[in-house]
Parts: C-alpha cells; sequence; structure tokens
C-alpha cells in the first residue's frame, strides 16, 4: 500500500499545473475588457487610428493645415519630423514627392503630437464640410480679399492673408472645434 507521501508526490505535479493554468485563466479574464475597449475605442470610433500623428505627411498637404498651426506648434511639429524624398522612406504605394516623416515614436511625443495636430487636421475636415457657421465664414473672409482671390478655395487664401488676420480665423475655427474634440 501507498503512503500518503507517495500518494501526494504522483498527484502534486498535476496539482502545480492547475493551479498555473487556473493563474493563467484569471488573468485572460481580467485583460479581456480592455481588449475589448481598445477594439471600440480605437478600432470602432477612431476608425483604428490610435494617434492623429502620422508616420508620413505628405508636404503638400501639410503646407495646407500648417495655416491653422501657432509658430510654437510649427516649430514643435519641426522637431518630431524630418523632411525627406519619397524614395528615401522606402514604403510602397507612396506617391512621388516630399514627405514629413516623424522620428519620434515614444508614447510621449505621440501624445505631444497629438495634441499639435489634432485641431488642425480636424478642421481640414470642417472646411471641406457643408457647415452653415463655416459658409458664413467663408463669406466674411472672401468679402475683405482682393476680387482675384474671390473664386479660390478657403485653404489657398489663407496663407495669403496677414498673420493677424490668419490668428483670428484659426481661434475661430479651434473654438468651433473644441465642442466636438472629444468625439475625435
Amino acid at each position: 500500500m501507498l503512503s500518503k507521501k507517495e500518494r501526494l508526490q504522483q498527484v502534486i505535479l498535476p496539482i502545480i499545473f492547475i493551479i498555473l493554468l487556473l493563474v493563467v485563466q484569471a488573468s485572460c479574464d481580467l485583460s479581456l475588457p480592455d481588449y475589448t475597449s481598445r477594439i471600440v475605442n480605437i478600432g470602432i470610433q477612431q476608425g483604428g487610428i490610435e494617434h492623429a500623428a502620422m508616420k508620413q505627411i505628405p508636404k503638400a498637404e501639410f503646407e495646407r493645415f500648417q495655416v491653422l498651426m501657432s509658430t510654437e506648434e510649427k516649430e514643435k511639429f519641426f522637431t518630431f519630423y524630418e523632411e525627406k524624398e519619397s524614395k528615401e522612406i522606402g514604403e510602397k504605394n507612396l506617391k512621388a514627392g516630399r514627405y514629413y516623416v516623424r522620428k519620434d515614436d515614444r508614447p510621449e511625443a505621440l501624445e505631444e503630437l497629438d495634441q499639435i495636430l489634432t485641431l488642425p487636421m480636424a478642421a481640414m475636415i470642417l472646411i471641406h464640410s457643408d457647415s452653415e457657421q463655416l459658409k458664413a465664414m467663408e463669406r466674411q473672409i472672401k468679402s475683405t480679399v482682393p476680387q482675384s482671390m474671390e473664386d479660390m478655395d478657403i485653404l489657398d487664401i489663407l496663407p495669403k492673408l496677414p498673420e493677424e488676420q490668419r490668428e483670428k480665423i484659426s481661434t475661430a475655427i479651434k473654438e468651433a472645434l473644441v465642442g466636438i474634440e472629444p468625439s475625435i
């Protein structure tokens, strides 16, 4: 007959294995809500976009929305991005041309870039929307420019305006966006 010690030795490994499996199961159960919230927050609400700070921004696009950035924001932007030719980037499916390529992927850098880029990018979307508020602002801007510029797109007019007037317009657009910013 087997003694208690011998019987215990026979079952100790399966018991340890079962306890280990229970720890793994508990860990998975506890991490599941985090994965689900990421799927909803990033995957569904933000269309899979975790950060506003793109890996590369076409130079022409950046020049269009930098008009809505303050001088300080532009300076910060250039500390995180460097200008490169599309051939230097090494990614397929990029159109030929110049790009600003992000050179810092630290979480703190991405958060700071999100703060810099979110409003100008959202403003670009707002500018191309059919908002009545925007149409009124566009009419007001076009009424102050020379007649030769009246048929131009608002984003082509903005860089040609005096700095003070651009700041006022930029502030007005940013104020219009503040209410919707959390959902972006």
